[in-house]
């Protein structure tokens, strides 16, 4: 982690829109919007087992984040996240830590509609059916850009 920079790490933290992209068996580049969250040094991100995503997810080792600001905000900021992808399935024993993974940052809570106990407890009883998968995307390198406005 020492080697992200700290203005891409600040903003990992505190965003939570993402495209998550990886090469499919054909080597064709497959890509999902995502919400996710930057914890304990990784992006996180769940699905239900059965999406179509997730047999193109744990064919594939390596993946692609792009994880943006919000609409409207000025300039348009973006950080591209390169790291290694692993699957996990969540039984109901993991549904806590998740959950804290998930919606534990104070800094993601203040911007986002996840912060209420109530969605909080709606989302550990969807993990609490172990019909999902938790997806982690190793923070190896982030670099964040900036699109320039119209002119």
């Amino acid at each position: 982690m020492s080697s992200i920079p700290a203005d891409s790490t600040a903003f990992l933290a505190a965003h939570g829109r993402a495209y998550l992209y990886v090469l499919d068996a054909s080597g064709r580049v497959r890509g999902w919007p995502m919400i996710a969250r930057f914890a304990d040094g990784a992006l996180v991100m769940t699905s239900y087992r059965k999406a179509p995503k997730v047999p193109h997810l744990a064919g594939a080792t390596r993946a692609t984040v792009v994880v943006t600001s919000d609409e409207g905000s000025t300039p348009f900021r973006y950080v591209v996240v390169e790291g290694g992808l692993k699957l996990t399935d969540i039984t109901p024993a993991m549904a806590d830590s998740v959950t804290q993974r998930m919606h534990g940052s104070a800094s993601v809570q203040s911007n986002s509609d996840y912060s209420d106990d109530s969605t909080r407890e709606h989302f550990r009883a969807r993990l609490m059916e172990g019909k999902r998968v938790l997806i982690e995307v190793g923070v190896e390198s982030a670099t964040m850009y900036a699109m320039a406005e119209a002119a």
